[in-house]
Order: C-alpha cells, then structure tokens, then sequence
C-alpha cells in the first residue's frame, strides 16, 4: 500500500510563509531584508528552509513585538 502524502517541504515562498504565519508578503520580505528571517536566492525569488523558519519561531518564542520598549 502506498501512501498518498506528499513529502515534507523543505522550502516555502514568501507567499506561502505569510500564509502560515498569519502576516503579508511584504513582513516576510522586510524581515528577510534585516537578516530577521534567513532565505536564499534563487534568480529573482526568495525561499525560506522550512527548518531554518521553525529555528527562528523558537527563538521568536515568547519576546515582545519590534517597537514595544
């Protein structure tokens, strides 16, 4: 028997990473921009490793917001 899932992702677009987190394409983009979010570049694309985003929510755990002092 076969199983009908499809592999794990390894790299998400800035689309698809907005989606999942809940904010715009150009958060993603701005964070990528400030060395926020590691990507790479592939042509004129970003794409983010699914296990470099997970590493950065776990570090992003529990601060506060940019701008709250």
């Amino acid at each position: 028997m076969t199983s009908l899932q499809s592999p794990p992702r390894e790299f998400y677009t800035a689309q698809e990473l907005a989606q999942m987190l809940r904010v715009t394409e150009m958060t993603i983009y701005r964070m990528a921009k400030r060395g926020q979010l590691p990507f790479y570049s592939i042509g004129r694309s970003m794409r983010f490793r699914a296990a470099e985003v997970e590493a950065f929510l776990r570090a992003a755990k529990g601060q506060t917001p940019m701008g709250d002092a």
